[in-house]
């Protein structure tokens, strides 16, 4: 009985995070995801009080997803500079592979992350990566890699922003921008530049001091406005 209680519930998270990525919070509707799920409706108050409630299920099961992909423990092996450089390809292949948490994450931040508030689970999740990106930003520093004074939390804000920004303009880029072919000839040396100043972590030159970004990142920590539930608190030794 156990067991296919769990094999309900887990097609019932599965058929709402199709539900909720298809038609976002407010459009999908309790009968389609029992629908997709070929379960009882009563089945959904069953396990889970409501449709709010299993929404925050999928956006736990989202979060957790997110957070394995990180791989907080090979961050911490390696050198400062190439465990920069994982997590950065990390957060960007996961939404490559997974466009639908891009749509599940919008949703939410129409909500204003009013549902993921009630998640204890969610809560608590990156704190890890917090003292893996403490670790790796001192070492970098005393290394002379990085400069000093990154904030870990605002870092991981650019890193899963500008990333998320990408995807979102994935269907239709050059709408946007409106680039030709001598535009993108001409971005190229650009990028190189902002690829060598290593995403604002590097120590640039002498009008760049502590504490300030490096030339190609200044304001970016800016670009979204809700934080992950992370806090700036120093792990105990």
């Amino acid at each position: 009985m156990r067991r296919n209680a769990e094999i309900s519930r887990a097609r019932l998270v599965e058929a709402a995070t199709e539900e909720f990525a298809a038609r976002g919070y407010d459009g999908a509707r309790v009968d389609g995801i029992v629908a997709r799920a070929e379960v009882s409706k009563n089945l959904v108050y069953h396990y889970f009080a409501g449709k709010e409630a299993l929404f925050i299920a999928v956006m736990e099961r989202v979060y957790v997803l997110m957070r394995a992909h990180h791989q907080d423990d090979l961050l911490k092996q390696l050198e400062p500079r190439a465990a920069i450089e994982r997590l950065i390809r990390s957060v960007h292949r996961l939404f490559v592979e997974r466009p639908e948490i891009i749509t599940l994450l919008n949703s939410e931040n129409l909500h204003k992350a009013a549902h993921i508030a009630k998640s204890g689970t969610i809560r608590t999740l990156y704190n890890p990566l917090l003292e893996a990106l403490i670790d790796i930003l001192d070492r970098g520093s005393a290394a002379g890699v990085f400069r000093r004074g990154v904030d870990p939390v605002d870092l991981y804000i650019t890193i899963s922003g500008l990333s998320y920004v990408l995807h979102l303009q994935r269907p239709h880029p050059d709408l946007h921008l409106q680039r030709g072919p001598a535009r993108r000839g001409a971005a190229r040396p650009a990028r190189a530049a902002h690829r060598r100043g290593g995403a604002g972590l590097s120590r640039g030159g002498p009008g760049e001091g502590r504490g300030q970004p490096a030339s190609g990142a200044r304001g970016v920590a800016r670009l979204t406005s809700s934080r992950p539930a992370m806090t700036r608190t120093k792990p105990s030794a």
